[in-house]
Parts: structure tokens; sequence; C-alpha cells
């Protein structure tokens, strides 16, 4: 009995290491870059197949919240994106300039995101590129009909 109790600890022990790790913690001084996704608009999710976009990573680290800040300089950004059951998980490396403010926008496009990086520092959106990454996960979307009884 006392090994199968040590056994279960052991199992829950590990299991519970497993739940969480470090995580990325915003840079908060005034010479900040701040990235964020996107939420995409209602309609557009529906008909151009605009997509639901999350900043996960930075620099391997899990990213809580969105936007996130970090300071000047190369890192390493990994983003999810999601359009009707079709996702994308990708990472791309940016330089951030000091105080600037960006911004991903992706929509789907056959077997393919199409994605693009903008400054939106001054309130207005400058692409500053664009890179298409290929779908690498779908799930079915069910719309319930509802048959009327004669």
């Amino acid at each position: 009995m006392k090994k199968i109790n040590l056994c279960l600890v052991g199992i829950l022990l590990t299991l519970s290491g497993c739940a969480t790790g470090p995580t990325y913690q915003n840079y908060a001084k005034t010479d900040a870059a701040c990235i964020d996704g996107d939420v995409a608009n209602v309609i557009k999710f529906f008909s151009d197949g605009e997509a639901h976009v999350r900043i996960a990573e930075v620099d391997d680290l899990q990213a809580n919240s969105n936007p996130v800040c970090v300071p000047p300089g190369e890192h390493k950004v990994g983003f999810t994106a999601v359009n009707s059951g079709r996702t994308v998980n990708e990472f791309i490396t940016v330089n951030f300039e000091a105080s600037k403010k960006y911004k991903i926008r992706a929509n789907a496009r056959g077997i393919a995101f199409d994605c693009t990086f903008n400054d939106i520092t001054d309130g207005t959106e400058k692409k500053l590129s664009e890179f298409r990454v290929k779908i690498s996960g779908s799930s079915q979307t069910y719309v319930p009909i509802f048959i009327p009884s004669k």
C-alpha cells in the first residue's frame, strides 16, 4: 500500500510540474515596443477569412497578455491565428524599435494564412511586411440545421 501511495504522489507531482512554466513578463520601461494580435471583425471572419490572432510566446516563454511589450531589439515571437476551424502556429523574428506599437493580422486564403506585420504607433496602420504561412490544423465546424416537421 505504501508503494502505491508513493507512486501516486510521484505521478501527481510530475503532472502538476507540467501544468505551468515560466511566463514572459512584460517590459515596462518607456522605450518598450509592444506587439498585439487582432480580433477579427465578425462579418469579415465568415466572409473574408479574417482571423483572430493571439501572441502566444516571446523568446520561448509563454505570453499571458496581449499586447506584449518587449525591450527594443531582436525577439522571437510566436503567434496563433484561427479562422473557422483552421489554425496556424508560427514564429517570426522581429527587430523591434523603441517605443513602437505593432500588430499582426491574418486572413485565411486557400491552404494558408496571408499575414501582415504592421506598425500602428501613430494610430494609422503601416504595413511593414507580408508573409504566408501554411495552415497547420483544422477541425470541423458544425452548423445546426433545423428542419421543421410538417
